[in-house]
C-alpha cells in the first residue's frame, strides 16, 4: 500500500490532504496489526465465524514473464463477516501446502472451524490447525 501511495501520490491528494506525506510500509503495517487485534472480540473464542482459509494465483503478477512464476498468496477468510483476516505469500517453487504454519501463526483460530479445499487434506494441515487449537 505504502508503495502504491507513492506511486499515485498525486491521484490521492485529488481526495485527501496527506499534509504528513504518503504514509511508510511501517504505518501501514502498525494500522493493520492494531486492525486485527480490534477484530479479536469478534473473531475469536466464542464467535461462530467459520475461517475459510484458500490460495490464490495472481496472474499476470510479474514485470518480465521469463523465468517467474505468478505471485501466490493464502489468505484466511472470515466467513461471515466477510473479512480477509489474513493472507501470506507462498515461497518461489512452492505450494500453499507450506505457507499454512506460517498464516496460522499470524492469525488467531482457537476454537474457530477451519475449512480448506481438498489440497490439505493431509495429516500435516490437520496438525496444524489443531495445534493452534482450531477445529
Amino acid at each position: 500500500m505504502a508503495q502504491y501511495g507513492r506511486i499515485k501520490g498525486s491521484f490521492l491528494r485529488r481526495f485527501m490532504t496527506l499534509k504528513h506525506g504518503i504514509p511508510s510500509h511501517d504505518a501501514f503495517s502498525d494500522l493493520s496489526m492494531q486492525w486485527a487485534e480490534a477484530m479479536k472480540p469478534y473473531l475469536g473464542p466464542g464467535s461462530k465465524d467459520v475461517i475459510a482459509i484458500d490460495g490464490k494465483a495472481l496472474r499476470q503478477s510479474f514485470a518480465d514473464a521469463v523465468n517467474r512464476q505468478p505471485l501466490h498468496l493464502v489468505h484466511a477468510f472470515a466467513a461471515g463477516s466477510k473479512l480477509v483476516l489474513v493472507q501470506v505469500k507462498v515461497k518461489d517453487k512452492s505450494n500453499e501446502l507450506t505457507a499454512i504454519p506460517a498464516l496460522l501463526d499470524l492469525h488467531y483460530v482457537r476454537g474457530q472451524t477451519v475449512t480448506l479445499d481438498a489440497m490439505h487434506t493431509q495429516r500435516e494441515s490437520a496438525k496444524a490447525i489443531t495445534g493452534v487449537e482450531g477445529d
